[in-house]
């Protein structure tokens, strides 16, 4: 039964037996084959705050640091660096025009401004809006829009 399930369970480990205290330390270095510095390794940047100036780990790593399991540090950098060119290339790329069907609403003069805008969208992205300053939400002091802050 014990050689059908693999390496899926621990073999059982005895104290005061040194060939089960053996096979047990063998099965833990096959099956958790991450280390801390390895985890630490593989931290990267990201784009929003974590906490730590140096990144995120990959979560990958932490997995197989729990759980166990095969982890190639390497072929999952290759991975997301690849995931990430993959994203990058369609924004690098201008953007085609949209085609959109030309019978039933889109020939009513919504349909026709839905398109119009849509393609807007296309060529110059989504709008960009300017956030009020803390002075203009609230008119300064502590009147809640009562003149123009000063005291």
């Amino acid at each position: 039964m014990a050689a059908a399930m693999g390496d899926l369970f621990a073999p059982a480990y005895i104290k005061s037996d040194p060939a089960a205290a053996q096979a047990t330390q063998d099965w833990m270095d096959r099956t958790y084959s991450v280390s801390d510095p390895q985890i630490e390794q593989s931290r990267m940047p990201v784009s929003f705050n974590t906490g730590n100036p140096a990144g995120m780990v990959d979560p990958m790593a932490l997995k197989a640091a729990a759980q166990g399991g095969p982890y190639d540090m390497s072929a999952r950098r290759n991975a997301i660096a690849a995931q990430v060119q993959q994203q990058a290339q369609p924004a690098a790329q201008p953007a085609a025009q949209q085609q959109f069907p030309t019978g039933g609403y889109y020939a009513s003069p919504e349909g026709q401004y839905f398109v119009w805008e849509q393609q807007q969208l296309a060529k110059n992205g989504p709008p960009q809006i300017q956030q009020p300053t803390y002075q203009e939400s609230y008119g300064g002091g502590f009147g809640g829009g009562a003149g123009d802050g000063a005291p």
